[in-house]
């Protein structure tokens, strides 16, 4: 039997004409055409919503208003997704030519409940980039959403928590690994990500990852990630290292 399945693909949008076309046509044009693809929009105020419009016939679900930040609008398009994966592409970010067909080959091959790959992180400032790849250990401590697959109904079992304003993505990837749960890593880079994004204050950033790692995990894995962390990026900035 062919093991062909529907990946639902959600994009998450405000005020993000800048870059929301690339993003969509990054998914629209895949030769992988088993996609559900998904816009949600926190009610922008420029074009982006003309740009939806623009590509509404390749869009399963689309809807333009007012939510309560990034990971409500994702719980949202959570909601309404119907794949047996999802997989989530912010609106400033894109895939890989052709990169869903060889997910998909894998999820043929092993019906892994989590997949993740590699993902370029690109500083536009400097026109620097480097490769990163995930790595499942220690709770997904280097998985990006944008270059990760989860099975719909693991995920939707544990949303992604809205009081976390900025870690909210890595908390749900820690609460889905808890479980016992199949992992893929793919050596093939799947996304491109554009750093300055939501998550880009780092302290902020860290002490709610630091609360969701003793939440979820205990106080001495949050302070060991939380030391680590911090020591890390002080020490590449201070050398001018990409991470």
């Amino acid at each position: 039997m062919i093991y062909n399945p529907l990946i639902s693909i959600i994009t998450v949008v405000y005020n993000g004409e800048k870059f929301l076309e690339q993003t969509i046509q990054s998914v629209i044009n895949q030769t992988y055409d088993n996609i559900e693809y998904i816009i949600i929009d926190g009610g922008s105020t420029d074009g982006t919503v003309d740009i939806i419009k623009k590509y509404e016939k390749h869009l399963a679900y689309w809807v333009s208003e007012k939510d309560e930040g990034i990971y409500d609008a994702m719980n949202k398009g959570l909601k309404v997704a119907t794949g047996k994966y999802v997989a989530f592409i912010n609106a400033d970010d894109w895939y890989e030519e052709n990169v869903l067909e060889v997910v998909a080959k894998y999820m043929q091959m092993s019906q892994a409940d989590f997949i993740a790959g590699k993902i370029k992180i690109i500083d536009e400032n400097t026109g620097t980039s480097v490769v990163r790849k995930s790595n499942f250990d220690e709770y997904g401590k280097n998985i990006h959403h944008q270059a990760s697959f989860i099975k719909t109904d693991l995920i939707r079992a544990k949303p992604f928590n809205t009081k976390y304003r900025l870690a909210a993505d890595r908390d749900m990837i820690i609460r889905v690994l808890k479980q016992e749960v199949s992992t893929l890593f793919i050596d093939v880079v799947i996304s491109n990500f554009r750093e300055g994004g939501a998550g880009s204050d780092l302290i902020k950033y860290q002490r709610e990852l630091f609360d969701s790692n003793r939440r979820n995990i205990g106080l001495l894995f949050a302070l060991k990630r939380f030391v680590l962390n911090i020591t890390g990026r002080f020490l590449f900035n201070t050398l001018g290292i990409k991470r």
